[in-house]
């Protein structure tokens, strides 16, 4: 319903952004390394991507996985033979990857020559959507998403057998989008709960909580909002809690923010991040980032308000990336440029590395054509790299 929802907006949007950095003092920027473009036979709905530990990616597109070298070349590219497109993949230990389908409410292990190892389906004949996924300590995984009406947390082994499962239930419409580990044990788990039209829009709450490792809900934090669903990285952990991003507006308006909640899921602060549709948010307190996380999206920008005053409406996108410092202050902003054919970009996957991160996401290149004839449309997913600028010398500090 919101993929519907987002393909509207994207007829709205054009892109004649060109590349930027913004930084505070102290602050390395990202600053855009390469751009790689991959043509689809249909309306993508995820490009999920993974680190491959050679300072490369390994991303979703259309059913095959494709390696990309710390350069952005490809290495290979291999079908795989699995239902629907991947919502995420991850490393799966040693032994390859574990990539989640939301259509079929699914999972899969892959060995790292992308053959399938281990399939299963779940949910027993009921409406069911499985969104995410991580790794536990002991190479169990956790998977989220929805079961009927309620959030659902699933634990599988390493041959994806269910161990546990449990849903959670606020008396709306609840999905778990995100979840990740928790200092000292358990998980946070960020959903949203509300009342949707066809649309995906309609009243709806952030709705966040911490769970023990067997599921059971020990604290929880809710507010006005919800996440876009778009992108899957919702959860930034930050020294001694998290960092998620939501958004108040709603359809067609953007109006982002940053929440951060300790462990015990109080609120700590509240940021507004401007007009950006945020929709992804990744792990990134560690060293030599500063104690920033990265957050990324689409850069919106400012329509006229009725009072005169700007505010945040569809106009021009481009593919947005921002370090967040501790106290939510923006500490760096890059815009990346695709060219003047490129019409909107919708994050779909952000993964921070060492060196910087990887995005990707689907723009519309368009060719406009003379008075009265119909404009060529294509879809295309775009994967991009951003280098940390690197620090500068004592001399040049001199």
């Amino acid at each position: 319903m919101r993929r519907t929802t987002s393909l509207i907006q994207s007829f709205i949007l054009l892109l004649v952004c060109s590349h930027v950095a913004l930084g505070a003092p102290g602050v390395r920027p990202l600053q855009v390394e390469w751009v790689r473009e991959f043509s689809c036979d249909d309306t993508p709905s995820s490009c999920a991507a993974t680190l491959s530990g050679d300072g490369g990616c390994i991303l979703s597109v259309e059913g095959d996985l494709i390696k990309l070298s710390a350069a952005g070349d490809e290495e290979w590219r291999k079908p795989c033979d699995t239902p629907g497109e991947f919502k995420c993949i991850l490393p799966s230990g040693d032994s390859g990857l574990l990539a989640v389908f939301s259509e079929a409410a699914g999972a899969a292990r892959l060995d790292l020559d992308a053959r399938l190892v281990a399939e299963a389906h779940y949910g027993e004949g009921r409406f069911a959507q499985v969104l995410n996924a991580m790794q536990k300590d002991d190479g169990h995984f956790l998977l989220c998403g929805r079961l009927e009406d309620d959030a659902w947390l699933l634990e599988v082994d390493e041959e994806l057998r269910p161990v546990w499962q449990k849903t959670y239930d606020r008396g709306e419409e609840e999905m778990a989008v995100a979840v990740a580990p928790c200092e000292g044990g358990g998980y946070v788990v960020v959903c949203n709960s509300g009342r949707y039209n066809k649309f995906g829009a309609g009243p709806s709450s952030l709705w966040v909580f911490r769970c023990d490792r067997e599921g059971g809900k020990l604290s929880e934090y809710t507010t006005d909002g919800t996440i876009r669903y778009m992108g899957r990285r919702y959860i930034a952990p930050s020294t001694g809690g998290f960092v998620i991003p939501y958004t108040r507006a709603a359809f067609p308006e953007s109006d982002t923010w940053l929440v951060r909640l300790d462990l015990d899921m109080n609120e700590v602060w509240q940021r507004r991040c401007g007009g950006a549709v945020l929709s992804a948010a990744t792990s990134s307190v560690g060293p030599g980032w500063d104690g920033c996380c990265v957050v990324a999206g689409t850069q919106v920008a400012p329509g006229p308000a009725a009072d005169g005053e700007a505010t945040s409406r569809p106009g021009l996108g481009a593919p947005w990336v921002a370090l967040v410092d501790g106290e939510g202050t923006v500490a760096s902003e890059s815009v990346v440029s695709l060219g003047e054919d490129c019409h909107a970009f919708f994050p779909f996957d952000l993964v921070v590395a060492p060196d910087g991160c990887f995005l990707t996401g689907m723009t519309l290149k368009a060719r406009m054509p003379g008075p009265g004839e119909t404009p060529e449309v294509a879809h295309v997913l775009v994967a991009i790299k951003l280098r940390r600028a690197a620090a500068p010398t004592p001399e040049a500090k001199r």
